[in-house]
């Protein structure tokens, strides 16, 4: 058996054990699309495509070609990108009795090449998402807080 079925076996038996645990799966990648982290693009989207499953996508996002020179404020192409995905997933919420009220059924997996500041961008940003759709639901009006991400990052 070659390398390559293996590597594929192991790829498709995770996801079948983070679909059970969690449901579906967005895969976004922040590696740049370009240079050395190429390949790594490349080959990840081709076993992503590979794996056939409808429970698992992906989406390559070049942090660093769309954000270059301080434009924070694309960031917002991904989460637009993200949006109808994120609001299907719903989140977790129990009542004060710990009766289950809405259970999130899905989740985003980011990763990067060198670092985590691009994974904790995006998921910061997608929690912020999330806390704003919670706290809409208990009609409780937009919360801007100063000192997160999104007022540093000049978002809104």
């Amino acid at each position: 058996m070659s390398c390559l079925l293996f590597q594929m076996d192991g790829f498709q038996r995770h996801f079948d054990s983070q679909i059970i645990s969690y449901g579906k799966q967005v895969i976004v990648n922040l590696v740049n699309q370009k240079g050395s982290e190429k390949p790594l693009e490349q080959t990840f989207s081709q076993m992503v495509n590979s794996l056939a499953n409808g429970m698992v996508r992906y989406v390559a996002f070049d942090f660093h070609k769309e954000c270059s020179r301080m434009r924070w404020h694309r960031l917002q192409i991904l989460v637009d990108q993200l949006a109808e995905q994120q609001d299907e997933f719903g989140y977790f919420l129990v009542d004060s009795d710990g009766k289950v009220v809405i259970q999130q059924e899905g989740i985003f997996r980011s990763n990067c090449m060198d670092c985590l500041d691009r994974t904790n961008v995006i998921q910061s940003l997608l929690a912020r998402r999330s806390l704003q759709a919670q706290l809409q639901v208990e009609s409780i009006p937009r919360v801007f807080f100063p000192s997160d991400l999104c007022a540093l990052l000049g978002l809104y």
